[in-house]
C-alpha cells in the first residue's frame, strides 16, 4: 500500500502486506530488503488492476447482524478524515439501514490542515456534528481505515482504548466468544480489566501491532489491540480493521438498544473511570538513541511525587502505582519522539504523571 496512514497527506509511505493481510514479521522484511536492489533498475512489472473492494465489503456484510442494525434505526456521523473509506463505508452503513451522515468525506480546501488522526483535536468537527445531527454516534478513522475514534450523542470523545473494551464485551457478552486478549504495553486499565472481568486470558505485549500478529498467528485469540487505536479481530484476518470495528459498535448499540454513551457508562461502572493520554517529545536522534540506552537500566525511586509499585522495563520504561495509575516512556521506532502515555483517575494526577516523564525524556532524571 502506499498511504500516510495517519500521518498528514503530504506524507507518503509504503506498507507492506502478506497474503493473509497480516504485517510480517522482522525476518520477513530484512528478506525482502536484501532482495531488493541498492540502484533503481530499469525493469517494470505489469500493472493490474484489480477489485478488492466488492469482495472486501460483501465479507464485511457477513460478519455483523445487519438485521439487528437494520431494526435498531440508528443514526450515526461518519468522519473517514478524507482517508481512504471516504463514501465507501457510508454506502455499507447505508445498505445495513443505517442513517449515516458523512463529513470530511470529499476533499476541499480544508483537507491540508486536516491531521487524518481519530484524536482531540482532529475529531472536533464529528463532536459537533453528532449534536447538530442528534446521532447515537460519530465513527471516526484515520487515513487508511485501520484505526479508530468515536464520539457519544452528546459530543463527547470515545477513545479506541474505550471502543476495545466495549467491542471486546459485546463479543464475550452478546455473542458468547471466547479466547485470549493481546495488548500493548500502552493498552488502558479500562481494557485490561475488561478483559480480566470477561474471564479473557490476558497477554501483553511490547508497542507495534507485529507482537499481536505474532500472537494470533499461534491461535485461541479473540482480539487484539494496538496503541494508537488499531483494533483486529483474529477470527477475520490478523491485522487491525477500523471498518469492521465500526461495525460492531453499531452491532453493540442495536444489540443493547442503547446509544454509545450510554454503553460507555456501564463499562466505567463496571471498571471505574481513568482519564488516559499520550504526549510526544520531539528530540534530536542523538538524544533519542542516548535515551534507548539508558532507559533498560533506569529506576527512579520516586515520580510526580509517588513511589512506584512496579517497573517494567519491557518496552520502554513503564511505572505503575498503587491506584493502577501507570506511566510509560518508549523511543519511537518511526519518528525522532519519545511517546510519554500515562492514565490516571483524575486528570490532574495523569497530567502530573506526564509532565515527570516529559522530564525524563528531555534528561531530567531527578
Amino acid at each position: 500500500m502506499v498511504t500516510g496512514s495517519h500521518s498528514p497527506n503530504d506524507y507518503q509511505g509504503i506498507k507492506l502486506r502478506q497474503a493473509d493481510g497480516g504485517i510480517g514479521s522482522d525476518e520477513i522484511y530484512e528478506e525482502l530488503e536484501r532482495a531488493i536492489p541498492s540502484d533503481p533498475t530499469p525493469e517494470r512489472g505489469a500493472i493490474e488492476t484489480c477489485d478488492f473492494l466488492t469482495r472486501y465489503f460483501d465479507h464485511l456484510y457477513t460478519l455483523v447482524d445487519t438485521e439487528a442494525i437494520a431494526a435498531a434505526h440508528l443514526k450515526v456521523v461518519y468522519d473517514p478524515l478524507y482517508g481512504s473509506a471516504s463514501r465507501y463505508f457510508a454506502d455499507l452503513l447505508r445498505a445495513m439501514g443505517v442513517d449515516v451522515v458523512e463529513i470530511h468525506g470529499v476533499t476541499d480546501a480544508e483537507t491540508d490542515e486536516t491531521h487524518p488522526e481519530p484524536v482531540e483535536p482532529w475529531v472536533d468537527d464529528c463532536e459537533c456534528e453528532v449534536l447538530a445531527q442528534g446521532a447515537h454516534a460519530g465513527l471516526v478513522n484515520d487515513g487508511d481505515g485501520d484505526r479508530v475514534g468515536a464520539v457519544d450523542e452528546r459530543g463527547h470523545f470515545v477513545s479506541a482504548q474505550k471502543v476495545l473494551a466495549l467491542v471486546l464485551a459485546h463479543l464475550c457478552v452478546n455473542r458468547g466468544m471466547t479466547g485470549r486478549v493481546v495488548l500493548n504495553q500502552s493498552s488502558s486499565v479500562v481494557t485490561r480489566k475488561t478483559a480480566r472481568m470477561l474471564g479473557c486470558k490476558l497477554n501483553i505485549k511490547p508497542v507495534g501491532f507485529k507482537y499481536i500478529y505474532g500472537e494470533m498467528l499461534k491461535g485461541d485469540v479473540l482480539l487484539g489491540g494496538g496503541a494508537a487505536g488499531g483494533i483486529g479481530f483474529a477470527s477475520h484476518m490478523p491485522e487491525r480493521d477500523g471498518l469492521l470495528t465500526n461495525l460492531m459498535l453499531c452491532e453493540a448499540m442495536a444489540t443493547m438498544g442503547m446509544p454509545l454513551g450510554e454503553l460507555v457508562e456501564e463499562l466505567e461502572g463496571a471498571c471505574g473511570h481513568y482519564y488516559y493520554a499520550r504526549r510526544d517529545v520531539r528530540l534530536d536522534q542523538e538524544i533519542i538513541e542516548m535515551l534507548r540506552t539508558i532507559l533498560p537500566g533506569l529506576n527512579p525511586p520516586v515520580i510526580a511525587g509517588r513511589v512506584p509499585s512496579s517497573v517494567s522495563h519491557m518496552d520502554g520504561l513503564r511505572f505503575e502505582f498503587a491506584d493502577e495509575s501507570w506511566l510509560l516512556l518508549r523511543p519511537s521506532g518511526t519518528e525522532p519522539v519519545v511517546r510519554v502515555y500515562a492514565e490516571a483517575q483524575t486528570i490532574e494526577m495523569r497530567d502530573e504523571l506526564l509532565g515527570a516523564g516529559c522530564a525524563i525524556a528531555r534528561g531530567d532524571f531527578g
